[in-house]
């Protein structure tokens, strides 16, 4: 195939087959061959680069098929099978894997092939005229915000995890039970004042104050448990105490109606007056 210009142009129109449109044999390509062929073709194919050659859109158009297609192990294997009629398969398929391989690259910081997407739009609809250089220049901003929240989701997810356990547990409890509540709401607020430090980037001034604040609600903690172990060592008490009156109270009460009971026997058992008397006489 010619090295560029319109012979090149015209050796993507005329190949037989996508890999010679993109001028990898088939034993040998894979999706890094394929991305490195795609990229240095189609920026000398660009519409923008051939405006004097008509066929130049087509020809981009068919090297960026050939990309699509053979990059995807699932499309190559259809148009292996049954050529580039079947490799396109369902639309919304196809597009989905240009997107997931658009969103690796970008995570990788390859934009190379996002830019081809913008050049491929604007050769397509030019009216719609997006800026290539500002979106080359805030592809990297983007790709260091989406890093910083990788990195602050990694330091946060246990934390998280800890705190939809707290929060569990405090939904479960009942109503009455203050101290424990406390507790676990204690011990929620630390977590969320100690996910910052984890943080490089916090100023020392913050880091020692959030420091001291937890440091403080160890504080509060300890006195909740605490308050916790005497309150029920107290009730426990009080209870005792009053299982203990109650069975005064019953043995009391038995003694009393058993002594009742002998006297009413003895009462029973003694002659009378009168009968004595008639025994007298």
């Amino acid at each position: 195939m010619p090295a560029s210009g319109a012979g090149l142009i015209e050796g993507i129109l005329n190949a037989k087959d996508y890999y010679a449109v993109l001028g990898v044999p088939a034993n040998e390509l894979t999706p890094e061959s394929a991305r490195r062929a795609y990229i240095k073709l189609s920026r000398q194919v660009h519409p923008d680069k051939n405006v004097d050659n008509p066929r130049a859109t087509e020809a981009f158009q068919k090297l960026s098929d050939a990309y699509t297609t053979l990059r995807s192990p699932d499309s190559r294997a259809r148009y292996d099978v049954r050529g580039s009629s079947a490799a396109a398969g369902d639309p919304e398929v196809l597009l989905g894997e240009i997107v997931r391989q658009l969103v690796r690259e970008f995570i990788e910081g390859e934009f190379d092939s996002i830019l081809l997407v913008v050049d491929t739009i604007n050769a397509q609809n030019p009216d719609l005229n997006i800026n290539r250089d500002t979106v080359k220049r805030v592809l990297p901003e983007m790709l260091r915000v989406v890093k910083d929240g990788e990195r602050l989701y990694n330091a946060f997810k246990s934390d998280v995890i800890a705190a939809a356990d707290v929060v569990s547990k405090i939904r479960e409890l009942h109503v009455a039970d203050v101290m424990t509540r406390l507790e676990l709401m204690t011990e929620l607020l630390r977590i969320f004042l100690g996910m910052p430090l984890q943080l490089e980037t916090l100023p020392r001034v913050v880091a020692k104050s959030l420091q001291l604040s937890i440091r403080h609600l160890d504080l509060v903690a300890y006195w909740i448990v605490a308050t916790r172990s005497y309150w029920q060592y107290g009730s426990q008490l009080v209870s005792n105490g009053v299982m203990w009156g109650r069975s005064w109270v019953d043995f009391a009460r038995q003694r009393a109606s058993r002594g009742l009971g002998r006297a009413a026997g003895t009462a029973r058992a003694a002659p009378s007056p009168a009968s004595q008397a008639v025994v007298s006489s």
